[in-house]
């Protein structure tokens, strides 16, 4: 167990059966590897938090339950990432490079280029006159 899930321990068995059914309901199996993130993730938040940001993310990129629960399941972290802070990310993606809002989500953009401002140099074109991604480049920086 990591340090990071050790917390789980000074849970209540209740508060701990909780946050490992909230990760079922994703859909992350409990033989996955991504599930011990998943269940870290939620044990910084509670159910009513995990609902107001799955709903977030359905009218901020215009997604389905199950998409988010995808996002999810790739990167937990954005459980715990402030509402305001994502957002921004979000906005920086759509208007400065350009990105189509299920574009971010189904190339989880949202695990690599929402954690880190220092990408927008990577992503942004300095000529105005082609704003946002790179069309023949895109692949490489989404894949690299």
């Amino acid at each position: 167990m990591s340090s990071r899930n050790a917390r789980l321990l000074t849970f209540n068995p209740e508060r701990v059966q909780e946050v490992l059914l909230r990760a079922e309901e994703l859909g992350v199996p409990c033989s996955s590897g991504m599930f011990k993130h998943v269940v870290s993730a939620h044990s910084y938040t509670t159910k009513q938090k995990d609902a107001a940001r799955l709903e977030f993310f359905r009218r901020t990129l215009g997604c389905s339950k199950n998409e988010v629960a995808i996002a999810v399941y790739k990167v937990p972290a954005i459980l715990i990432l402030s509402e305001q802070s994502l957002l921004r990310k979000i906005q920086f993606l759509i208007n400065d490079v350009g990105l189509e809002p299920r574009y971010i989500l189904e190339r989880s953009m949202v695990r690599t280029q929402l954690g880190e401002a220092a990408s927008a140099p990577a992503l942004c074109h300095e000529d105005p006159a082609h704003k946002g991604i790179a069309g023949d480049q895109c692949e490489l920086l989404l894949n690299s």
